[in-house]
């Protein structure tokens, strides 16, 4: 009796039943993303670095961008403490570089090459940020947002957490953020490579646009010359290879001259267990450009586990890593603002005492080999393998399945001279080795001896 007033019914229970699902997904089961930079900024970048082997400490940069008109146009400009200076203008295709009295006081001009910081993603200081809304290293390194969550130290602050696929590993990201959608921390983790740890302070979408003047006296010129001087030593963060110089080494294993009738094309030599050095190293990330350090560094390893290494940036701060003792010394200029931090738990990641250090490259750990593994671990895909030469001195090698490249250069003599690294959409370091030298067990203690501010400190 009641089945003719169905087709009555079957209109409204049309009208009342909900939309088809589309391929979308709904913003609550949409991945969680963290909010993005303003376009336009100013902020204190503080970081500090971890690599293989080594503990580079903490930098500040006062950090300027301007990615208003995306990455091929950005703007970007990093102040270091000793006020050396990096201003890259992608719209201009220039990058200006203003030395300090302490290293000369001068300024110069170069032209930026195809696949440096402009064009790809907007930058931000040995760290990531977003690019139209997505964080990202670069084409197909999108980072995918896997949880968000209250930070286990701090209630009023929002973790979100992701990482990239890359090599047999990942790369993880965090990015800390405030009640009021304010990015103010952001931590690369990378398997192999670079860790960075990033907090952004005091930052502000408006600012003086005087920052973005021209330097005095960095003028191109008009008699066509592109300024570009291979002495600067900036890293190219996204070149298919690590050759610039045609005796250093090219990673791409297509362009490397194996028929070298000088190299071993086995591996490179190894370095001495104790050895001094001046470092320049140029560093760069995707979508910016970091200019070069100058460091003096002196290092003993007889073992991973008990070397000891002394580093000091610009002969103002001096890190020493004291493997043995499981202790970090941190003091300025001779011996003022003196501190200590534990290596391990609590501080300082353990794994800057598994391989021998390098300063922003790497070095072989004996019989370890030339690795970002260390001791103990079975990650054997992280040795460096297929060595090629790439001229009368000079190897190049690959990791991870190719996700990081290595490139080695020894002078005349056997002593090391260049030494770059580069993980694929992440830090390229390119340093260079002036005033080598290998120490003598004897000549060790007076290297490491620590100013009298840490008497009682440890």
């Amino acid at each position: 009796m009641s089945s003719p007033a169905l087709p009555l019914l079957l209109p409204l229970l049309l009208l009342l039943a909900p939309p088809p699902s589309s391929s979308s997904p709904t913003p609550s089961s949409a991945p969680p993303a963290p909010p993005p930079l303003p376009l336009k900024f100013q902020t204190i970048s503080t970081s500090t670095y971890t690599s293989p082997g080594f503990y580079a400490g903490v930098l500040d940069i006062a950090f300027t961008a301007d990615c208003s008109l995306g990455p091929a146009s950005q703007r970007l400009r990093s102040v270091y403490p000793d006020g050396y200076t990096v201003f890259s203008d992608c719209a201009a295709g220039t990058r200006y570089i203003t030395e300090p009295s302490s290293r000369g006081d001068a300024c110069s001009f170069e032209t930026i090459r195809e696949g440096e910081e402009c064009g790809l993603v907007c930058g931000s200081p040995f760290s990531v940020r977003d690019t139209d809304g997505v964080y990202t290293f670069g084409p197909g390194m999108e980072v995918e947002w896997s949880s968000r969550a209250a930070a286990p130290d701090n209630a009023n602050i929002t973790q979100f957490t992701g990482s990239v696929a890359r090599g047999s590993g990942s790369r993880a990201v965090v990015v800390n953020v405030t009640s009021d959608d304010e990015v103010v921390g952001v931590r690369v983790e990378s398997d192999d490579w670079f860790i960075v740890d990033t907090t952004l302070e005091r930052t502000n979408g408006t600012f003086d646009e005087s920052v973005w003047d021209v330097p005095a006296g960095c003028e191109p010129s008009s008699d066509g010359d592109d300024g570009y001087s291979s002495s600067s030593q900036s890293a190219d963060a996204s070149s298919d290879d690590l050759n610039s110089s045609s005796q250093s080494a090219d990673a791409s294993s297509d362009n490397l001259n194996s028929s070298s009738q000088n190299a071993d094309a086995s591996s490179p030599p190894s370095f001495p267990a104790a050895w001094s050095a001046t470092l320049v190293t140029g560093f760069a990330n995707p979508g910016y450009n970091a200019g070069n350090v100058f460091t003096n560094t002196t290092a003993h390893c007889p073992s991973p586990s008990a070397q000891i290494s002394r580093t000091t940036f610009g002969n103002f701060h001096t890190v020493q890593q004291d493997c043995g003792r499981g202790l970090i010394f941190d003091y300025d200029l001779e011996g003022f603002n003196c501190f200590v931090t534990p290596i391990g738990e609590g501080g300082v990641d353990a794994r800057i005492c598994g391989t021998c250090t390098m300063p922003f490259g790497l070095r072989d750990s004996g019989p370890l080999g030339w690795t970002f593994r260390g001791a103990g671990s079975d990650r054997s895909e992280l040795d460096v393998a297929d060595w090629a030469a790439g001229g009368a001195a000079a190897w190049a090698g690959t990791a991870d399945g190719g996700a990081v490249r290595v490139g080695v250069e020894v002078d005349g003599d056997g002593g090391f001279v260049r030494n770059e690294v580069e993980e694929e959409g992440w830090i390229r370091a390119d340093v260079s080795l002036s005033d080598y030298k290998e120490l003598g067990e004897e000549e060790l203690e007076e290297k490491f001896k620590l100013p009298a501010c840490f008497d009682g400190l440890y």
